[in-house]
């Protein structure tokens, strides 16, 4: 196996250790019943989970993320900001133009969960530089595309998303 590729299974693996973390304290904060999405859902249609609050109530789903570096250069997380993805690196649709209900941010001591649509839609009020940087412009609201990428990412305030926020649980 190649070094890409054992760097891939290991995000993966911490990709579901993240999912599992919010899945759990969803349960202990608001109970009912949960399921994990196919793959073809997690691929797709972004959806890392389903949510089912009681019997009466619809499934819901959930877009899970989890604490980003503000660069690929840079080991440390960052507690302030957090990348959102307009397409991802094949240059299909990305996390914010996904089918999913819900996207749940990891914080230091909480998840914050918003619904994706309002999330684009304030998005979109706060981008005012239409320019795509083809090197991380390190600023909040503006588009970045990777160096022979075809994703396209916008870095923004944590701050942005809990003032967008529908509910926040506590990480337990």
């Amino acid at each position: 196996m190649n070094k890409y590729h054992d760097v891939i299974r290991v995000f993966l693996s911490e990709g579901k250790k993240v999912e599992n973390n919010f899945a759990n304290d969803l349960l202990n904060e608001c109970g009912g019943e949960i399921k994990v999405a196919s793959k073809y859902e997690d691929i797709i249609k972004h959806i890392d989970l389903w949510w089912k609050p009681n019997d009466k109530d619809k499934w819901v789903s959930f877009d899970v993320k989890g604490l980003r570096r503000d660069s690929r250069n840079n080991d440390s997380i960052s507690y302030e900001n957090t990348w959102l993805e307009v397409k991802n690196t094949s240059g299909n649709p990305g996390s914010l133009l996904g089918e999913q209900t819900y996207l749940a941010f990891e914080t230091k001591q909480y998840w914050i969960i918003t619904r994706r649509e309002h999330l684009l839609n304030e998005l979109r009020k706060n981008i005012v530089d239409k320019t795509i940087y083809n090197i991380n412009p390190y600023e909040n609201f503006k588009m970045y595309q990777r160096k022979d990428r075809k994703d396209l990412i916008v870095r923004v305030p944590l701050s942005f998303i809990e003032g967008n926020s529908c509910k926040k649980i506590k990480k337990h």
